[in-house]
């Protein structure tokens, strides 16, 4: 979003949690330009801290013209002292706050520099205005990813093991649905899994009671993982209800946008997913497949696509025309700068 909002704003900022000290290389590791600074917190998980990096970055913008300066949140503590210093800003919200931190949002929701927030689902917008009766707007706004335009001719290690690779891409924790593909892979045998992504512990976890055919290739930078999409013939989002969070207990299952969904729309790649009601607002039978979280069905699922390549050939494009033309990063922060804009 920073590297798209710079084609909007004269300078871009992002502020942000680390356990790296140094920013060196921070650009070409996610894969985006080079065209916004950054600033690093060392990254701890104490409230308290959290409160104190608000702070005093506040402070030291308010040394700024503040009638020039908006503060773009993620978080909730810096949204609500933007507030109280009296800073333009947005909050991007990803999930229900919880109780203890409801007071928090009740204020920026009423504060008079809070201009407007964005959440990541009409779900979620719709949750929010029904228990807080917000002052500003709320707009609903998916995630979304990068135009893929990289083509690749070496394959990662794994991917020569069958002729029909079965892909997924993201984090191994809580409600992910790795224990489904591993079920998949047993009744699958003749496929490959490649498993992109998870810490250490997660695959010293797993690969102990995984069968040959799953192949965990660990964590990857994420301006490399494209070609792991790319040379996968189907894209799997195994999601169930009580998925939690990075560094969360909280179930996101209801509100999320998965990033993970753009980018593999932005794949090209046929898209297997849990049909959960969240998505349907992004996924249909026309971009997807989708199914319960079920393996007879899912099983079902990769031999449809399997059996009819011109199927499967049929969703990707329909669900790379659907990303192209409502999801890109570009297009989002350009409908949000014109709101922001606007309320300025």
């Amino acid at each position: 979003m920073c590297e798209a909002f710079s084609n909007n704003f004269d300078e871009v900022t992002l502020y942000a949690y680390s356990e790296e000290k140094s920013i060196e290389g921070v650009h070409e590791f996610y894969g985006v330009q080079n065209n916004f600074s950054v600033k690093l917190y060392q990254y701890r998980k104490s409230r308290v801290n959290r409160v104190l990096n608000s702070v005093s970055t506040l402070l030291k913008l308010s040394k700024n013209n503040k009638n020039e300066t908006a503060i773009y949140c993620r978080e909730i503590f810096s949204t609500f002292f933007a507030s109280v210093f009296r800073f333009k800003n947005v909050f991007e919200i990803h999930n229900l706050p919880s109780r203890r931190v409801q007071f928090l949002v009740n204020y920026i929701f009423k504060s008079k520099t809070n201009l407007l927030n964005i959440t990541i689902s009409n779900n979620l917008k719709n949750k929010l205005e029904e228990l807080y009766n917000p002052k500003n707007p709320i707009y609903a706004f998916h995630d979304g990813a990068s135009i893929a335009n990289e083509s690749f001719t070496n394959p990662p290690k794994f991917y020569d093991k069958s002729n029909f690779n079965i892909g997924y891409v993201g984090h191994l924790y809580k409600g992910r649905g790795i224990e489904l593909i591993i079920d998949l892979a047993k009744k699958l045998p003749e496929f490959s899994f490649q498993i992109v992504g998870g810490e250490k512990e997660d695959l010293d976890r797993l690969s102990n009671n995984s069968p040959k055919n799953i192949f965990y290739h660990g964590f990857v930078a994420p301006k490399d993982t494209p070609k792991y999409r790319y040379f996968s013939d189907i894209l799997l989002m195994p999601y169930k209800k009580g998925l939690a969070s990075e560094g969360s207990s909280a179930d996101t299952s209801p509100w999320m946008s998965p990033m993970k969904l753009f980018e593999y729309m932005s794949s090209s790649k046929p898209i297997i997913s849990t049909d959960l009601p969240v998505l349907r607002e992004i996924l249909s039978k026309e971009n997807s497949i989708l199914v319960p979280y079920d393996v007879i069905e899912w099983e079902k699922a990769i031999l449809k696509i399997y059996k009819d390549r011109e199927y499967g050939e049929l969703l990707a494009k329909n669900s790379f025309a659907d990303l192209k033309s409502k999801y890109t990063w570009i297009k989002r922060s350009k409908s949000i700068s014109e709101l922001i804009k606007k309320r300025f």
